[in-house]
């Protein structure tokens, strides 16, 4: 399992955000690439990258995530927030990310998932986001109308890499994962299920090596000092 810790940029700015929710950010730090190649040093392997303007559709942060992802050697990137179209996820793959995610579109447009997932294959990621067994898409601020598990069953047999698994009920509070819904998630499917999602102590992070998800996201803890990255990168090694 992958440990990767996650840099949200808003407005510039790397920021996290409580239940998906703008008015809850907090600022971290207005130099992305900073806070990227600290995370390499420590020894991360991935660095997930999202661009909440572009999720919110307010705005976009592409030059400073460009810039991380150019900028950097020796980890590999993963990028999301509002990728909504086959150009955007060549543009991201071109400026050297390793896997582009892509949420509202390839909820909302089963037709469109079926051709870039024969396009991009592995390199093609596709978000979950969910309450319970509810999708939620456009930044977690409207209802796809779609049950999780009917939307896994339907696409699964495609082409693409894997999923990323969010549980919005748990994201940003710092209470731990509902590990049920984990291994629901990952019942659902033979592809990679990358977790996020609350993930806030050592007990998480066991807890979801042994459920067998093949990464897990962790934002606010790493950055609140709550969990320590070092011990949870023992703890996956283990």
């Amino acid at each position: 399992m992958e440990l990767i810790p996650s840099i949200d940029l808003l407005g510039g700015w790397v920021v996290k955000l409580t239940g998906g929710v703008r008015s809850t950010s907090w600022r971290i730090s207005p130099d992305p690439l900073g806070v990227a190649r600290g995370w390499l040093a420590r020894g991360a392997k991935w660095i997930h990258l999202v661009d909440l303007d572009a999720a919110f559709g307010t705005g976009r942060n592409t030059r400073a995530m460009a810039g991380v992802v150019r900028g950097l050697r020796g980890g590999r990137f993963e990028v999301s927030g509002g990728v909504r179209s086959s150009a955007a996820v060549r543009g991201w793959l071109r400026r050297g990310a390793s896997r582009v995610i892509v949420g509202t579109r390839a909820v909302k447009d089963p037709g469109w998932l079926e051709q870039a997932s024969k396009e991009f294959r592995g390199r093609l990621f596709v978000a979950v986001d969910s309450r319970g067994d509810r999708i939620v898409v456009k930044g977690w601020t409207k209802s796809a109308g779609l049950r999780l598990s009917d939307y896994v069953a339907g696409v699964d047999g495609l082409g693409f890499g894997g999923y990323l698994y969010t549980n919005v009920r748990v994201e940003g509070r710092g209470r731990g994962i509902d590990r049920a819904a984990v291994r629901h998630m990952v019942g659902l499917t033979d592809k990679p299920v990358i977790y996020s999602g609350g993930v806030s102590s050592l007990a998480d992070v066991r807890a979801l090596k042994r459920s067998g998800a093949a990464g897990a996201i962790v934002g606010a803890a790493f950055y609140r000092g709550s969990l320590s990255f070092e011990q949870a990168l023992k703890v996956v090694a283990s």
